[in-house]
């Protein structure tokens, strides 16, 4: 995979009969960046990963992918929903067939490609005959990883893909997305609400603000591996943690004494 970064310049969405979701935002996502985008619920978040997507289309200002602008969706970047997506009535290899078909590969390697994926997400190839309801949350959301890469994208783009999980899988999914990305070198884009989650994986963390602003960006600098169960014990985890709710709770109190909302 080749990575590719991302410029956000002046960016605006207003939904109709709404304030603005996203409000003026400037932003440079280098190539092969990891950045978490951390911020409460309404605040834009998702939104701009959207925008990014290219699901949503600017009020104002411009995304551009290497240094194109952005006006669709594109398979050079990939989408992992907070809810997995796949077709429930087909098994776990059309599912990834069908992106593999979008994304021109002949049929007679999609057979060998489906078996690469599922292993590049730890699955084994057996379920390939398997329907998504006879898979847990975490193989399920593994297989949606599995499906976004088949596109070979440059961006892969992941909003809160983990929420709803327990916090054995969480934690081994995070660990997987990892992995893939020190393997691949691909730019990810990944949004959550956990602090935590956000210093374990992200390189640099994006603080979203109110009315869609950008409250701070946060650069990482615990080093890697960031085990789950040691890395509150790095030095500078307690400081990178008070500094990003403190940048958190500031923007609340803002919230609260300008009476906006989002």
């Amino acid at each position: 995979m080749i990575a590719a970064g991302i410029g956000i310049a002046d960016l605006t969405v207003e939904y109709s009969g709404s304030q603005k979701v996203l409000d003026g935002i400037d932003l440079t996502i280098d190539a092969g960046a990891f950045v978490a985008v951390l911020g409460p619920s309404g605040c834009g978040k998702s939104t701009l990963l959207n925008t990014i997507a290219g699901f949503v289309r600017p009020t104002g200002g411009h995304v551009y992918f290497n240094g194109a602008v952005v006006s669709g969706p594109s398979r050079e970047r990939g989408v992992v929903f907070q809810r997995d997506v796949l077709f429930p009535w087909a098994s776990v290899g059309a599912n990834i067939a069908f992106a593999l078909r979008a994304a021109k590969v002949p049929r007679a390697q999609r057979k060998m490609r489906i078996d690469t994926l599922l292993k590049a997400v730890g699955l084994p190839t057996e379920i390939t005959s398997r329907r998504p309801h006879e898979l847990s949350g975490g193989m399920r959301q593994r297989v949606g990883i599995a499906r976004a890469l088949a596109n070979n994208p440059q961006v892969l783009l992941m909003d809160e893909p983990f929420g709803a999980l327990d916090a054995l899988t969480r934690t081994q999914m995070q660990d997987l997305v990892i992995d893939l990305w020190e393997q691949t070198g691909t730019t990810i884009i990944f949004i959550t609400h956990d602090v935590d989650e956000a210093i374990r994986i992200a390189s640099a963390v994006v603080v979203m603000g109110v009315g869609g602003s950008i409250a701070g960006i946060i650069e990482n600098p615990l080093p890697r591996p960031r085990p789950a169960d040691r890395v509150a014990e790095f030095d500078g985890y307690a400081p990178l943690r008070r500094q990003l709710h403190d940048l958190l709770r500031s923007d609340q109190h803002l919230e609260e004494a300008t009476g906006e909302h989002t």
